[in-house]
């Protein structure tokens, strides 16, 4: 194991850094997934805050937060992929960090229960 240490602090890796734009994708999807998600699920809270007499005990289950997670994600990568339609030079970089941005943001709602 130390070995294995050593030898990975030692071995020299080429280091890029990553494209400020990709970067800016991957937050402006992950934002935007997250507040999407946000806001249906108070829309959808708001009905059973109004009826039940505790409005503590309104939840949103575990099936219904991954598929607003799924569908916050889906529309925002989109919207995403159609703006990159609209640039002069189309980057499939850019597209593909609107994904990840997108699933990483799904997986953070669907694990943290968000």
């Amino acid at each position: 194991m130390k070995a294995l240490l050593l030898v990975a602090l030692l071995l020299p890796l080429p280091c890029r850094a990553v494209d400020t734009d990709k970067v800016a994708h991957f937050g402006a999807s992950y934002v935007g997934t997250a507040l999407l998600y946000g806001l249906v699920k108070q829309m959808s809270l708001r009905g059973c805050r109004a009826q039940h007499p505790l409005p503590e005990r309104c939840f949103v289950s575990a099936e219904s937060r991954v598929l607003m997670g799924l569908t916050a994600a889906a529309l925002v990568f989109v919207g995403g992929f159609i703006k990159e339609q609209y640039d002069p030079a189309v980057d499939r970089g850019d597209v593909l960090a609107n994904g990840v941005g997108a699933a990483a943001a799904t997986f953070s709602i669907v694990a943290f229960e968000f």
